[in-house]
């Protein structure tokens, strides 16, 4: 063992090997956090009542926002790193206006879903709008069908019983996703 100060190519060795293990634990961490959302979608799928429900457009705005202005951070960042830092300011401009707009549009799409009864908890009949167009809602994979106020479900045939007793006491995990 050495006395005294690590050397610069220690201590340089020592800060890389630090940064490279927090790289990889928070792709660790990332991945399972990913993970977790992924099984919880699969269960809340599985047996239950599954509400289809038009996205509102204001989402496609806040996605096409975001991908914008990731790209010009990023050409900001190569620009920097070029040595023509004369761009960046503008750049860094339309990154802030991209992620201004984004929020703007998410804020649009949720009072949207809101507003057609689409709540992060909520009931599935809390939907409002044209059943089969606005919404829908599917058991096991099937879509119930609306008559004279009752839902059905279609395989049961003549012997279709009315499940709005059921679907009154579901909740709309769709909504929360």
């Amino acid at each position: 063992m050495t006395e005294g100060p690590f050397t610069e190519q220690e201590e340089l060795q020592r800060k890389v090997r630090a940064r490279k293990l927090l790289t990889w634990l928070m792709v660790f961490a990332i991945v399972m956090f990913f993970a977790g959302l992924t099984s919880a979608y699969v269960v809340s799928m599985s047996g239950g009542f599954w509400v289809e429900f038009k996205i509102p457009e204001a989402f496609h705005y806040s996605t096409a926002a975001i991908l914008l202005s990731s790209a010009s951070a990023q050409i900001a960042l190569v620009m920097m790193a070029r040595g023509k830092g004369s761009s960046v300011p503008a750049l860094l401009g339309i990154t802030l206006v991209l992620g201004i707009f984004f929020a703007w549009s998410q804020f649009q799409g949720w009072k949207e879903l809101v507003q057609r009864g689409n709540f992060v908890v909520g009931r599935v009949l809390m939907n409002t709008g044209t059943y089969g167009v606005d919404w829908t809602i599917r058991k096991n994979g099937e879509a119930l069908v609306l008559e004279n106020g009752n839902f059905y479900l279609p395989s049961q045939g003549a012997d279709a019983r009315p499940l709005n007793a059921e679907l009154d006491e579901q909740r709309n995990n769709s909504s929360s996703y």
